[in-house]
């Protein structure tokens, strides 16, 4: 079950796991001048965490650019997930952006099979991808931190640093 409601942004935590590995400051500052000009179009989504207290579950990018304007609320959508039920959330809703980069897919994908216990092909299903792509992604978590960082940088093709 979840339901609208407008949430203090001082009570409201960041993802405990975020897919993304960092934020584009520009794009970000494009995103807070779009949702002050013409608000905010689509609801966050969170859970309640501890204390009255709530996790971002979906709309990180969103939170962090109204925090960056100032406001004091936002609509968020709150549910009654679970930490496991939240990560299918955030993958279900993260994967179908293409803003990620190859890294952050592969996080994604490594967690949500983690927390789900689905196999790779329901996986690449769910993604309406191959096995062959899901598998890819997931050999990138094997790779060292520094071609990890080179991968989501984007200065290394992922064919190159697997190969490497």
């Amino acid at each position: 079950m979840m339901n609208l409601q407008q949430i203090p942004i001082g009570i409201i935590d960041e993802p405990s796991e975020p897919h993304r590995l960092g934020m584009d400051e520009q794009a970000l500052g494009e995103l807070a001048d779009s949702i002050r000009l013409e608000g905010l179009r689509q609801p966050i989504s969170v859970r309640p965490s501890s204390e009255g207290r709530y996790e971002i579950i979906a709309g990180h990018r969103r939170f962090a650019a109204c925090r960056q304007i100032g406001m004091v609320a936002i609509a968020a959508f709150v549910r009654e997930d679970d930490a496991a039920g939240a990560e299918v959330e955030r993958f279900s809703e993260n994967m179908q952006r293409e803003q990620l980069t190859p890294m952050e897919e592969a996080i994604a994908i490594a967690r949500y099979m983690e927390s789900s216990g689905h196999s790779l092909a329901a996986t690449a299903t769910l993604l309406s991808k191959t096995e062959t792509w899901a598998r890819t992604r997931l050999q990138l978590m094997g790779l060292p931190d520094g071609l990890k960082g080179e991968v989501h940088a984007g200065r290394i093709a992922i064919a190159s640093a697997l190969a490497l």
